[in-house]
């Protein structure tokens, strides 16, 4: 018997996108197990509750709002609000393939030990990206599918955009944490650590192959521009939960991190006087972006970090 589930979707803005959601759930075929949706606006009201209304008599949906900034406020929000043992968290801009939700509740009954469980996702681009750039892109850009089967995993590659966590787990697991992403802004990978917590303690991830989501990929967020301000959050994550360490310091980053952003960058820019086009020089422009975001981090830290 499949566990009672609950649908959480987060939702900061672009209230379009999260029509074509909530229309692709009035679409999809409902298993008994899955009670409703919780929607959850983030930061200011800007009239998604009125939105959520007009879908109130085609789908069991409620409305939350969350006045702290980030997703991992909205989720923690949602998952109190909601009624589901296990919890499904999809992304306001993603499209539900009509026999997703019975793939999960399969799922969620014939692996009860697993603390979250994860589908493919596919893209749908406004624009796709060049063939160069697709490497330094996210999974969220570009997709992810880990065969036809389903299947426990031992690491943390389910997505953000479309994964499940047992309500137990996340309470085990700390809830999501607090360094994640505001707006355009901040860290990245809050979903990425809570796997790692739910795997140390003991629980399985669960691939599961029939819970597609399409993702609406903007033509913005397919450009070296945006590469390289989300490799920048990375790094940022990074010198936030995990700096680097070393005695002498600058600004509250060690002395050699300065000193290797330093000299990616003077080679950087002997690169543009030489005229080389950005394709031949953006692993050099990358790892100089995920570097500055290192150093971001460390200063706002304040360097307490030290060897």
């Amino acid at each position: 018997m499949s566990p009672r589930a609950a649908i959480v979707i987060p939702s900061y803005g672009r209230p379009d996108l999260l029509r074509r959601t909530l229309q692709s759930l009035v679409d999809a075929q409902w298993p008994p197990s899955f009670t409703g949706v919780w929607v959850v606006e983030n930061g200011p009201q800007t009239g998604l509750e009125a939105l959520c209304a007009e879908f109130a008599a085609r789908l069991p949906l409620h409305y939350v709002h969350e006045p702290l900034l980030g997703s991992s406020a909205a989720r923690n929000a949602g998952a109190r609000a909601c009624d589901g043992d296990v919890i499904l968290f999809l992304d306001n801009d993603v499209r539900v393939e009509p026999v997703a939700l019975h793939a999960y509740a399969e799922a969620f009954a014939d692996y009860p030990q697993a603390g979250a469980f994860g589908g493919p996702l596919q893209p749908e681009y406004e624009t796709p990206p060049l063939d160069w750039l697709v490497p330094y892109l996210p999974w969220s850009v570009v997709g992810v599918d880990y065969g036809p089967r389903n299947r426990p995993l031992d690491e943390a590659w389910l997505m953000g955009a479309n994964h499940a966590v047992t309500h137990e787990a996340l309470q085990d697991a700390g809830w999501y944490d607090a360094v994640d992403a505001v707006g355009k802004r901040g860290g990245v990978g809050e979903e990425t650590r809570l796997q790692e917590r739910i795997l140390a303690g003991g629980r399985p991830l669960v691939y599961v192959a029939g819970g597609l989501v399409w993702h609406h990929v903007p033509a913005s967020h397919c450009s070296p521009q945006w590469a390289l301000a989300r490799v920048f959050r990375h790094g940022l994550t990074r010198g936030l939960l995990d700096p680097p360490r070393g005695r002498y310091r600058l600004a509250g980053a060690p002395l050699w991190a300065w000193q290797r952003w330093l000299r990616l960058s003077l080679r950087a820019l002997a690169r543009r006087l030489c005229r080389e086009s950005l394709e031949q020089r953006f692993a050099l422009e990358y790892e100089r972006a995920e570097w500055a975001g290192v150093i971001a981090g460390c200063r706002k830290t304040g360097g307490e970090h030290v060897l």
